[in-house]
């Protein structure tokens, strides 16, 4: 019996001993990996001078005429990219369609044509692609008036026709 006890004392003893010992730890590491990019700023006004929208008031077939509202001071809209904005810019401008009556007659959205000067002998016939009007450098302002002229085909049937003219500023892509 004393064999025993001395045999459970010593199990007892190996068995404390071996939980004491600390467990060995395995290590191993993961590269972490983050990209911190600045906040793209764009502020980008638009200003519609007279009544809302742009506006031709009555125009008979054959002819062309300027936004009513237009002057030779500023265009019929004023484009403002402000010195807040953090990124070089594209200012754009394009047309979402024809000029439609909405009962079925038409004529083409390349009538209306758009200008950044007083100067329309040089107007661009508007398209549904964006087309630039110019650029503006980060923390610098940027105004561009923009002066619109529209033609309504000869024998255009008597009709209140619109379309929707959509501006933008956004960052060049690098």
């Amino acid at each position: 019996m004393k064999a025993r006890s001395i045999a459970g004392l010593v199990i007892a003893v190996v068995l404390v001993a071996v939980l004491a010992l600390p467990a060995m730890a395995v290590e191993h590491g993961e590269t972490a990996t983050v990209i911190v990019q600045e906040q793209e700023y764009v502020n980008f006004t638009i200003t519609d001078y007279g009544s809302d929208g742009l506006n031709w008031g009555i125009m008979a077939p054959g002819t062309m005429d300027g936004e009513d509202d237009q002057t030779g001071a500023h265009g019929a809209v004023t484009l403002n990219v402000s010195a807040e904005t953090n990124v070089n810019c594209t200012i754009q401008i394009r047309g979402t369609g024809n000029f439609s009556d909405g009962s079925g007659h038409s004529f083409a959205l390349s009538n209306a044509e758009w200008d950044d000067d007083f100067n329309l002998s040089d107007a661009v016939a508007m398209t549904t692609v964006w087309d630039a009007i110019g650029s503006s450098a980060a923390g610098v302002e940027k105004i561009v008036n923009v002066w619109h002229t529209l033609s309504i085909p000869t024998g255009q049937y008597a009709a209140t026709y619109n379309t929707t003219f959509l501006y933008s500023a956004s960052a060049l892509k690098s």
